[in-house]
């Protein structure tokens, strides 16, 4: 289960970056990109960087929740 999950944050995270890839070149460069190409763009170039982001970024949000409980449970002597 836990292997789905991550698979599906990765090809959610692979369509963020190549929508945002295709945005920029517009806004930068007024140029036009094809979705499949940025799509191809990105899964060549930048697969690597995504999985790894896919990876740390639930560990991040568990540390994050931890730290919140606990400074929660800290300032009842406020």
């Amino acid at each position: 289960m836990i292997s789905l999950a991550w698979t599906m944050q990765v090809l959610k995270n692979v369509q963020v970056v190549a929508v945002s890839k295709a945005a920029y070149a517009h806004f930068a460069n007024y140029d036009v990109i094809n979705a499949c190409d940025a799509l191809c763009t990105t899964l060549r170039s930048q697969l690597g960087s995504v999985c790894i982001g896919s990876t740390l970024v639930p560990v991040f949000v568990v540390i994050r929740g931890m730290i919140r409980t606990i400074n929660r449970g800290g300032n009842s002597s406020d």
